[in-house]
């Protein structure tokens, strides 16, 4: 119970009246309350609170208890009345005075409160209540540990176990010193190492006594084994107030804990050399080696014998016969540390076994740690694994006079390692020993036991002449196993290479004059003797830039005769850059051997001339053929998006020499581009070797674009330069300066919104309803042949390129008649059975007769099966081996592939009429004067297999998509054109989507106009081969092979190459096919079919 600080005082008055007067009598009862409203503790307040005052009021009139109102209840002193009077037991009345106000200030001590009891005016009874104001916070008085009997002489302690004792007391309002003069403590809390955290204790007192103290025992945490541990308490008064959090006394008090033993780090017990290496390998005669280890305690203290350490190593050391106590010199405390280093000394001697390790520190706390140490046997010496001079020659080593430098590789296998100190370079004339050439020049030697890595430098051998000396390595291991023999030849080299200034021979290139003339060229040979290689720079410093020290081009072996010196011819080949003339040239050369001997060679008197145009000069001119540029038209809208696309155009050139050499010396080599993305390649005009002629594909710089009224000029980027390189009388020439290449592409308008497609949209429906199930019975068979055979991944110009190529080469095959012919000339096929076209009579019996011999001939030229793919089973394809006998061998899957090509190629060659070729369809046809024709018809039916034979990829892989897609065309025409989308849209939509979905997606670059057409050519041939290549390159095309120029069977290859180019710019618009993409996706997932057939 809280203590109530009340004076009270019961009066009873009683009246002594004659028998016509009533009597009368008051009582307050004991004790009245007065607290504050806040809390509610009796007697108590906060100093800012309004109080509450309660007082138990009765009155008696001839002994009969009457009602007590709140006006006959009052603070007299002070004039108040109370709020309200209810009744209670006894007769008695509960009256309460509520919220009496604080003063200003707040309370600042006792606040007494006088009541009266009053009847009729007249005060019959008073009563006193009190409260004292408690705005201090309680504090630690006192806090004590005690230790128990056995650990207070040691002052630590061992067990854990610790009894607190502690005083506290709270206090109310200033000055005041009385108990009772507070709210009264509620609670105190103790806490481990500091307030943070939760208290590991709490007493609750709630007494309402001011002062309070005791003690309890507790036990430290199992995890807190050793240190110094703080107990801190922390006091509560019934207001919760508490006191301070300051971690120092009396608030906190600290005591010292160790129970357990000096920690050994098992992790740090080493066997280590005096290089602190670790050891693994002993020998029976002992080695000096430390044993280390670390402890881990900071109650050790060897010095005061307070502590002792123990370790028994009877196993490593036989000299050891028990257990050793370690004394302070073996073990140190590191500075600023817990951490004790200890390190014993011992003869290893033994494969070693189990080490016992045991410490113990001043307050008995023990640790034991049981340790294995395991050693090798080593009785083997190390071996020089490689030997090496900073000069070889051949596999020889060879040294100069002066400062050489060796090295070797040491191995010691599974050892403990070569003792640095121990190993020297010993060489010798190989009969006896020269003690006076014992290098102990040993400047490092490093790595590990098993690969040490030893370096000698500035060996001087100081011979008088050339001689093969020996050299071998001495030394040994850590455990004195001495390194195993070795020898080593040395051919000691003191004589320069053997050059002189006659030696040396320097001629002038593109100089009429044979003078060194700038812008010329310099060829500079020098024949040099020498036993080694060659190293040779020459100072070049006054005819090139930067030319100081100019090595060799090559310094080759000419001659190996070893009885004398070698011979060597160094040249230098290098443009002069110096625009002279100068005069009195000194050329400096240092030639210099393999073991690094070196003369250098003055040429005196050299002349450089300024240049001088000649009279003849070489030139070339580069021409671009319009008579045969075939420029593909395109839209204006096209070319509006071609501002951030690239436009690409194949352009045909010729390259004309002009010159000294006559047309069969010169050559003309690696024709490219320069400077843009391209491809060029040539081929000789056979009536005129100066004239080069050849065609090149590049991208069209779109950012500079003049338009027209009839066509837009594209100029090529102005990076982008054709470059070639020219020999004439085996000397190179400077090329020509590049030619600006700039094209006028025609404009063409695509077709007028509105137009009527109806008949266009019911030929798309017939077709999608019945002629496409007749094309897939036939492509089926395609399908089961081709299907997952062949993925083509090579970059899309290489593909063109090889494409393009493969009618050049057949046709070039098929000129060369005889045997040759019949593998690579087509196939005529009539009715009186397979013909072959070549140029000479055929031999009767020769191979290739047949068009299934020519067709397994092809495929293996073009190779359309390297080797067994997984997608390919033999079961797949139809056998031709049916009366061939148990005995024959079964076909590969690519005979199988072959053999079926050439059956399904009959059905896909048939007769046709090639207006002017003059080839008589049913016989054999001859070379003539039209030869350039037939040329391109043999060539184009080579393609068609050839094609095939190369797998593209996906010409029936997805071909029910093409009858969706011919179906979202016709939906294109009859839906989109209407709302005012140009036809051509719909047309280059389609185009493009044949590429992506239904030809594969191997080709899903959006560059694919050369392929993707290629494609879509063959799947056209599919349908009708012939027609449909005709169509394709019969405009324009054929006419240019019938000229006055194309009358030669060079001259008609090249022609038959342009004509498959030709068919491959078939789709050209790129980049507004990309643009349309963007805008009219397709989802090929969606049966536009079936939505063109419901309507």
């Amino acid at each position: 119970m809280i203590a109530i600080f009340l004076c009270t005082l019961i009066i009873t008055i009683p009246f002594y009246t004659s028998s016509v007067y009533a009597a009368v009598s008051g009582h307050i009862k004991r004790y009245p309350v007065a607290y504050g409203n806040s809390d509610g503790f009796p007697g108590a307040a906060r100093q800012y609170d309004t109080i509450t005052v309660e007082a138990l009021a009765r009155i008696d009139v001839d002994g009969e208890s009457q009602p007590v109102s709140a006006n006959q209840v009052k603070l007299y002193n002070e004039g108040m009345d109370f709020d309200y009077c209810d009744p209670d037991a006894g007769g008695y009345y509960l009256c309460s005075l509520e919220n009496y106000p604080y003063p200003t200030g707040g309370f600042q001590g006792i606040k007494k409160f006088d009541i009266g009891l009053y009847h009729e005016g007249t005060r019959i009874a008073v009563g006193r209540a009190s409260v004292v104001p408690d705005f201090k916070p309680p504090r630690i008085e006192s806090l004590a540990i005690t230790l128990p009997s056995e650990d207070a002489v040691k002052g630590i302690s061992t067990t854990g176990t610790v009894s607190v004792d502690y005083i506290v007391k709270d206090y109310g309002y200033l000055n005041s010193w009385r108990d009772k003069e507070c709210s009264g403590i509620s609670k105190v809390e103790f806490y481990l190492n500091g307030f943070t955290g939760g208290p590991f204790k709490t007493e609750n007192i709630d007494t309402g006594d001011c002062d309070y103290s005791d003690s309890f025992s507790f036990n430290v945490p199992s995890n807190i084994m050793v240190g110094t541990v703080k107990v801190c308490a922390k006091v509560y008064d019934r207001f919760n107030q508490a006191s301070s959090e300051e971690e120092a006394s009396p608030n906190c008090v600290s005591f010292g804990i160790d129970r357990e033993g000096p920690g050994i780090q098992g992790g740090s017990f080493r066997v280590v050399d005096e290089d602190d290496r670790d050891v693994y390998f002993y020998h029976p005669r002992g080695k000096d080696v430390d044993v280390v280890f670390v402890i881990d305690a900071e109650d050790l203290n060897l010095g005061q014998g307070l502590g002792s350490i123990r370790i028994d190593l009877t196993t490593l050391d036989s000299s050891k016969l028990t257990s050793s106590n370690l004394n302070s010199g073996q073990c140190l405390r590191a500075p600023n540390s817990n951490l004790t280093n200890c390190v014993v000394s011992i003869n290893l001697d033994s494969e070693g076994g189990l080490v016992t390790i045991t410490s113990t520190d001043r307050y008995d706390n023990v640790d034991e740690e049981f340790l294995t140490a395991i050693f090798t046997l080593d009785e083997t010496g190390p071996i020089v694994a490689q030997f090496v001079s900073d000069s070889i020659f051949m596999d020889g080593l060879y040294a100069k006079q002066y400062g050489n430098n060796f090295s070797a590789l040491i191995s010691d296998g599974g050892g403990i390692g070569v003792d640095s100190d121990d190993v020297k370079l010993v060489f010798y004339d190989g009969f006896s020993y020269d003690s006076s050439q014992d290098l102990n020049v040993v400047t490092n030697c490093t790595g590990t036991p098993g690969a040490t890595a030893c370096l000698w430098e500035g060996v001087d051998l100081s011979p008088g002449s050339d001689m093969a000396v020996k050299a071998r390595i001495e030394g040994n291991d850590m455990l004195e196993n001495a390194i195993a023999a070795n020898e080593f030849n040395v051919t000691v080299d003191i004589t320069p290479p053997l050059v002189t200034e006659a030696d040396i021979s320097i001629e002038a290139l593109g100089s009429l004059t044979g003078d060194l003339t700038s812008g010329g060229g310099i060829n500079i040979t020098a024949r040099i003797k020498d036993f080694t290689q060659i190293f040779a720079h020459a100072d070049l410093s006054r005819f090139i830039t930067g030319g100081e020290r100019v090595p060799a081009d090559s310094c080759i072996k000419v001659s190996d005769e070893w009885a004398d010196e070698t011979e060597w011819v160094c040249s230098w080949l290098r443009m002069i850059e110096a625009p002279g003339p100068d005069s009195g040239i000194d050329m400096d050369i240092e030639f210099e051997d393999v073991p690094g001997n070196i003369v250098t060679v003055t040429k005196t008197g050299l002349e450089l001339y300024e240049r001088v145009v000649e009279e003849v000069p070489d030139y070339y001119d580069l021409d671009i053929r319009e008579d045969l540029l075939e420029l593909i038209p395109i839209d204006m809208e096209v070319i509006e998006s071609l501002t951030t696309q690239f436009y690409y155009q194949l352009v045909p050139f010729e390259l004309l020499y002009n010159g000294r050499c006559s047309g069969d010396e010169i050559e003309i080599t690696n024709i490219r581009l320069f400077g843009c993305e391209g491809y060029a390649y040539h081929a000789p005009r056979s009536d005129d070797p100066r004239s080069y002629t050849g065609f090149i594909q590049f991208a069209l710089d779109t950012n500079e674009i003049i338009n027209y009224d009839d066509y837009v000029e594209i100029g090529v980027d102005s990076t982008c330069q054709i470059e070639f390189n020219v020999k004439c009388h085996q000397k190179s020439y400077l090329q020509p300066e590049p030619e600006e290449i700039r094209l006028n592409i025609p404009i063409v308008v695509g077709d007028d919104v509105g137009d009527d497609l109806t008949d266009d949209i019911e030929d798309l429906k017939d077709w999608a309803e019945t002629d496409f199930w007749a094309m897939w019975e036939f492509m089926d068979q395609v399908v089961t042949i081709l299907k997952n055979i062949c993925k083509i991944r090579q970059h899309i110009y290489l593909i063109a390129t090889t494409i393009a190529l493969i009618g050049a080469i057949f046709a070039n095959c098929c000129e060369k008649g005889a045997a040759a012919s019949a593998y690579c000339c087509p196939a005529e096929i009539t009715s009186s059975g397979i013909h072959i076209t070549f140029t000479e009579p055929q031999e009767a019996g020769a191979p290739g007769t047949t068009f299934e011999d020519k067709m397994k001939k092809l495929c293996a030229f073009v190779g359309c099966q390297k080797k067994d793919e997984p997608g390919l089973r033999a079961e797949d394809l139809p056998s031709d081996t049916a009366g061939a006998g148990d005995d024959a061998p079964d076909p590969t899957p690519r005979e199988l592939l072959c053999n079926k090509l050439a059956k399904l190629g009959k059905n896909w060659i048939t007769e046709y009429d090639f207006g002017s070729s003059g080839a008589a369809q049913g016989a054999e046809t001859y070379v003539d004067a039209a030869w350039s024709t037939s040329v391109l018809q043999l060539s184009m039916k080579s393609l068609i297999f050839a094609s095939i034979c190369l797998c593209l990829p996906g010409i029936v892989y997805n071909v029910r998509k093409y009858r969706e897609l011919v179906c979202w065309k016709a939906i294109c025409y009859r839906d989109l054109v209407t709302l005012g989308l140009p036809k051509d849209e719909c047309d280059k939509q389609y185009e493009y989507h044949m590429c992506v979905y239904v030809l594969g997606d191997a080709i899903g670059w959006l560059l694919f106009n050369f392929i993707g057409a290629a494609i879509q050519a063959i799947v056209q041939m599919l349908i009708n081969p012939v027609a449909a290549l005709w169509a394709w390159t019969r405009t324009g095309l054929l006419r240019k092979c019938h000229t006055s120029l194309s009358k030669t069977v060079k001259w008609s290859t090249w022609c038959a190459a342009y004509a498959v180019w030709q068919l491959l710019t078939n789709i050209a618009e790129i980049a507004e096919l990309e643009e349309t993409y963007e805008n009219m996706k397709w989802d090929h997932e969606t049966n536009m079919c079936e939505e063109l057939l419901d309507d």
